[in-house]
């Protein structure tokens, strides 16, 4: 008997020590950034147009995916625009002189470069001026088609739990 309320004894007080910090851990897990991504169109012709709706998430950024077969030339480059309900809310430029490379693409066929990143002019960044569940429209336009089998990524941080 007295083995039996020992042993129920110790359960519980470490279950009333256990259960304050593995609560504590599953709630910062759960709040973590985990990088997510989707393709949003294929970029098969100088310019197009097209509709995205913007996941849960913070630190938007578009990425240029390109084959790793491909060689991007220098004098690469074009011009987002970028609305919501018809109300303009920045256009920006992108070259890829200046385009940063990243590897945030899972597809290990493309070489990812960061759109939304140009190094010689300041510019808002998207996550700034994007929120999340809303609808943006885009506007693509470059000066040359781009490389085949090219597409446009949508790249972000996404909390566990959202």
């Amino acid at each position: 008997m007295k083995t039996k309320r020992k042993i129920t004894y110790s359960l519980l007080i470490a279950g009333v020590l256990l259960i304050p910090p593995i609560w504590f851990f599953v709630n910062i897990a759960a709040s973590i950034g985990v990088p997510n991504q989707i393709k949003l169109a294929d970029y098969d012709r100088p310019a197009f147009h097209f509709s995205c709706p913007f996941p849960p998430g913070t630190h938007f950024d578009l990425v240029l995916g390109v084959p790793r077969s491909t060689v991007l030339t220098a004098s690469y480059s074009g011009r987002v625009r970028v609305s919501e309900s018809g109300h303009s809310l920045t256009e920006f430029t992108f070259d890829s002189a200046t385009a940063q490379e990243c590897n945030w693409l899972h597809s290990p066929e493309l070489q990812g470069y960061i759109l939304t990143w140009q190094q010689h002019a300041p510019q808002p960044r998207l996550l700034d001026l994007l929120r999340s569940r809303h609808t943006y429209d885009f506007c693509i336009e470059s000066t040359q088609q781009p490389p085949t089998g090219s597409s446009l990524w949508l790249a972000w941080m996404q909390r566990a739990r959202d």
